[in-house]
């Protein structure tokens, strides 16, 4: 077994991002990022609203209201409802909105 957790988890499958699995809690304000060789968690999210898919790196995640959630504390307000996210590079991200794609610059 790789991992037992406190908590359900959600039967999605988990994402692969910088070296991490990341596994979507059985509430969808919830994340935690394991280290595959060994099952150690690196990382817990508890974001108080629903998540958008998609992890950003350094460990990044974006809440489905537009926040997004730096691993320092710190937080960005994009300020639109957000399904999904995706790593473009160099700090932008591609976001998916109800009825847009849009490019961001962190």
């Amino acid at each position: 077994m790789l991992l037992t957790h406190d908590a359900p988890l959600h039967y999605e499958p988990p994402l692969l991002a910088q070296g991490l699995l990341w596994l979507r809690g059985h509430r969808p304000d919830r994340a935690v990022a394991v280290d595959p060789a060994d099952g150690t968690v690196v990382h817990r999210i508890d974001a108080r609203h629903p998540l958008a898919h998609g992890i950003l790196p350094p460990a990044t995640v974006v809440t489905q209201a537009g926040t997004v959630l730096h691993p320092d504390g710190t937080t960005t307000r994009l300020g639109i409802r957000i399904a999904a996210v995706h790593d473009l590079g160099g700090g932008r991200l591609l976001a998916l909105t109800r009825n847009s794609v849009r490019a961001y610059r962190l």
